[in-house]
């Protein structure tokens, strides 16, 4: 299209150009079909690049024309311009810098620039004209088959927006409006080349992935299993370390262990020949019970197969005395009453009320002391540490123990030995942490988790639960360098500049902004 100036003014708002465009046909815009046939005229104000720091402006004569198409649903129409888009007021060489200064600050900001330059227009003006860039997501972009995918609050608690960032050129791909969604999918879906993807914990974005990429790996960022890490064990050992231990009871034998107990010494009654008796009576049982021969009884024991025959046929009361049998019938009872709590001998042998000798009640009680005398002091010395004060120790020192393994706080080292089993807890956070960095190359996360999951303690098997739920992710974490560092970068972008447009970042004009910033016209690039 060419145009021809008629007339020039010099006002002292700005250069005023009057024109007329040439050319003897022109082609409707619908069906295409060349007209010669004017219908009227009509003026059409442009604003143009400055001159001389002044503002120019362009009044243009056009033609409308008649379409000779009968079948066309256009009557009429106005010839176009190959400098200047339909409706607008401005060339297109005005709204690519108008364009270009909106993107990179704000359209109050680009208003007061945009004014030096000798362009008047609107901070509204600003917003509609780049919010146009930003309906949709561009679908032509090219990744290199490595991303990263993230939320950010736009509304903290109400509103949240998703962004996916190429991890090597480090600039965001599409901005989406919602956290989860079919169009999240879609996206995807438009680029197979994708083969690496890091994310989050997130479960939601693990499905997405799955069903939009199902041959693309998954890593999960390294940071964020960390600070699930110190949120969920930090806050559980340092209470557990802080609080008293509960009281433990007194351990005390079973019936059977007492009753057991109690018919060894009844058997050890007696003269030596008699003792030697009663034992090579209960051995033979023993072993015929167990399935054994004669022939073999005799080899285990040494004694002959006469004997043997002759303690298979006797009888037990046939071969106890009677002070034996006496004692064997208040067993039963003195093993009761050792296993409810009572072990002091005097008072034992008082209940027994004469059915057992006073010496044999002690002798029981004095064998059965000896194996509960070690348990009994540790619990003695458990209870008498249950008044220590209560010490609240900082997150900071306990989570500096778990990184380095050395502390010199003096306190944690107490609570260490009143809690010994919190020293289990803590080296396993210190060892996840050093096969998470690659640092410990001995322990593979499959035995890391085998040891985990046999510890008593609630907030490790909530931890090794998590672990377990997206292992594959975590296993790739410790293998690979990729992460979602760059991407927590670019969302903090993300957010400074939608506080920069004072309440105006819609998802259109945000997700313009993001994508298209440094991307105008004015540099020669092309706006997806």
């Amino acid at each position: 299209m060419k145009i021809k100036l008629t007339d020039m003014e010099d006002s002292p708002s700005g250069i005023v150009l009057h024109g007329v465009t040439l050319g003897r046909i022109s082609h409707c815009p619908h069906c295409g079909k060349a007209s010669k046939k004017v219908h009227d005229y009509r003026y059409r104000k442009l604003q143009c690049i400055e001159f001389m720091s002044r503002p120019v402006l362009l009044i243009l004569c056009i033609r409308h024309f008649r379409c000779r198409n009968p079948q066309c649903k256009c009557h009429t129409f106005s010839e176009r311009l190959n400098f200047a888009s339909s409706y607008s007021r401005m060339t297109q060489e005005v709204e690519d810098r108008v364009l270009y200064e909106t993107l990179n600050q704000s359209a109050r900001l680009a208003c007061e620039s945009l004014s030096r330059q000798g362009i008047r227009v609107s901070p509204s003006t600003c917003t509609r004209r780049a919010g146009r860039l930003g309906l949709e997501n561009p679908i032509d972009v090219k990744t290199s088959g490595y991303v990263a995918i993230d939320d950010l609050a736009y509304r903290k608690g109400h509103r949240y927006m998703c962004a996916i960032v190429d991890h090597y050129t480090r600039k965001p791909l599409a901005l989406f409006g919602t956290r989860y969604g079919k169009e999240i999918v879609e996206w995807l879906k438009l680029h197979p080349e994708i083969r690496m993807v890091s994310r989050d914990g997130s479960v939601c974005y693990d499905s997405i992935i799955k069903e939009a990429l199902p041959l693309a790996g998954q890593v999960s960022d390294r940071f964020h299993l960390i600070k699930n890490l110190k949120e969920t064990m930090v806050d559980g050992i340092r209470k557990r370390l802080g609080e008293p231990k509960s009281p433990q009871r007194h351990l005390y034998p079973s019936e059977e262990e007492a009753y057991g107990s109690i018919c060894e010494a009844i058997y050890s009654m007696g003269k030596a020949s008699h003792r030697t008796r009663v034992k090579d009576y209960l051995v033979v049982r023993r072993l015929q019970e167990s399935g054994m021969t004669v022939m073999q009884i005799s080899r285990e024991t040494g004694l002959s197969s006469k004997r043997i025959y002759e303690l298979q046929k006797a009888r037990m009361d046939k071969i106890l005395n009677e002070d034996q049998k006496k004692s064997l019938q208040g067993a039963r009872q003195l093993a009761q009453e050792l296993s409810s709590g009572c072990i002091t001998a005097a008072t034992l042998a008082g209940r027994m009320g004469g059915m057992m000798e006073s010496r044999l009640v002690c002798r029981c009680v004095r064998e059965l002391g000896r194996k509960y005398r070690e348990i009994r002091k540790k619990v003695r010395t458990h209870n008498a540490r249950r008044d220590v004060k209560v010490v609240r120790m900082r997150k900071d020192t306990i989570w500096k123990y778990i990184l380095t393994g050395k502390t010199s706080s003096r306190k944690l080292c107490e609570l260490r030995e009143i809690h010994p089993e919190m020293e289990e807890v803590m080296q396993l956070c210190s060892s996840f942490i050093q096969i998470l960095m690659g640092k410990d190359e001995s322990m593979e996360l499959d035995e890391w988790i085998r040891k985990a999951e046999k510890v008593k303690d609630r907030h490790m098997k909530s931890f090794v639960g998590y672990i377990k739920s997206d292992k594959d992710a975590v296993e790739m974490a410790c293998h690979t360098h990729f992460s979602n560092g760059m991407m927590e970068g670019t969302v903090n972008k993300i957010k400074g500049i939608k506080r920069s447009m004072f309440n105006r970042a819609g998802i259109k004009l945000l997700r313009a902004k993001v994508l298209h910033a440094n991307y105008g016209r004015a540099n020669n690039l092309p706006l997806n």
